[in-house]
């Protein structure tokens, strides 16, 4: 979001990315997702919720990446991209405006000229790509905080994470051979970060040191800041955003 500048660097980026915006029906037989069914359940359940044919519907031609819908429970859409993506505003959708989007903004330069797009339009959400998990950022060029969804794995409805119409660039990581925990195993930060971390734990944070780049992650919104973002926050911005989240139950 606010992100005028570095335009034409950015859609030059995503345009190779974008698979499509339409849904198709795949014939091979699909991976399952999961539905997570509300921000407040942590993503370590996901093995004991129902599986769901969610990516079936917006696999194309046999293969399978991020899907999402305009409004929650999968409806209007899917759109499908495939990679790594550092401007949604490249990719349009004719129903991206309010109130299907959280803004007005008609992106000025192909391929989406003159129309409303995917950007701070997205209510819910699969990753349909196996072995990979994706982290879904705020911001334009993998930038400010991100929504952490792992593979095979679907959200119905953003609007209790924070997310809600609020998805601008995406990327995905491979899950390690060793296996992606989504519990802090009191592993060490790099040293540059000890402070930040031990200040996001306190507030019911989680460090993930086994993913791909190490992030802090919150069970109760899904939300996860990457490696670079904590360099860039300072600690005082830490320290805010950690008074920002609620308290953690006894049973945490």
């Amino acid at each position: 979001m606010h992100r005028r500048t570095r335009r034409v660097w950015i859609v030059s980026l995503a345009v190779a990315s974008w698979i499509g915006s339409g849904a198709s029906t795949a014939s091979a037989a699909p991976e399952p997702s999961v539905d997570i069914d509300s921000g407040a359940q942590e993503l370590t359940d996901a093995a004991t919720v129902a599986a769901t044919n969610h990516c079936t519907t917006c696999n194309t031609q046999g293969y399978f990446g991020l899907c999402f819908w305009v409004d929650k429970n999968y409806n209007d859409g899917p759109g499908n991209l495939n990679g790594n993506n550092p401007w949604w505003g490249s990719f349009r959708h004719n129903s991206c405006k309010p109130p299907h989007a959280a803004s007005t903004a008609i992106w000025p330069f192909p391929p989406a000229r003159g129309n409303p797009t995917w950007n701070d339009c997205v209510s819910s959400v699969c990753n349909c790509k196996p072995g990979y998990y994706a982290l879904l950022y705020r911001d334009y060029a993998y930038r400010g905080s991100s929504y952490f969804l792992p593979s095979l794995t679907c959200m119905p409805n953003l609007q209790n994470t924070g997310y809600n119409d609020a998805i601008s660039s995406n990327k995905f990581y491979p899950i390690p051979r060793s296996g992606l925990s989504l519990n802090d195993d009191g592993a060490k930060p790099p040293r540059a970060l000890a402070d930040k971390v031990s200040v996001l734990r306190g507030a019911g944070w989680r460090w993930l040191p086994r993913t791909a780049h190490g992030i802090a992650y919150y069970p109760r919104t899904h939300e996860a800041l990457s490696r670079s973002e904590l360099r860039r926050l300072t600690l005082e911005e830490i320290e805010a955003r950690a008074r920002k989240a609620p308290p953690r139950s006894s049973a945490e």
